[in-house]
């Protein structure tokens, strides 16, 4: 299940090198992988529920990479296994951009 799971993000963003992707996903793996992280929440203004999108820093990435690894509550080690995380994302994503510019 696991290198399921893996050829499917790498194919993910392969599709995203040639084009956008739209992907809502609660998978920290997929999280990581993504270019640009958009933060998806719901807000109550005058009775009225509104949906509000905006794009996270890289820090604010970390951060929700981190709670998805760990639940609610950002510890220290969950934001270790992040920042692990991103740093081998972006590793495979240069693998993947150099296999596609070949």
């Amino acid at each position: 299940m696991e290198e399921y799971r893996k050829e499917w993000q790498k194919k993910m963003y392969q599709l995203g090198v040639g084009s956008q992707v739209l992907c809502i996903s609660h998978l920290p793996q997929t999280t990581a992988l993504a270019d640009t992280n958009l933060l998806i929440s719901k807000e109550i203004s005058d009775k009225r529920t509104l949906t509000v999108i905006r794009e996270l820093t890289e820090e604010e990435k970390i951060a929700e990479v981190a709670r998805m690894v760990s639940g609610d509550t950002m510890t220290k080690l969950s934001e270790e296994h992040s920042i692990e995380m991103l740093k081998l994302a972006e590793k495979t994503k240069a693998d993947i951009r150099e296999k596609i510019n070949k």
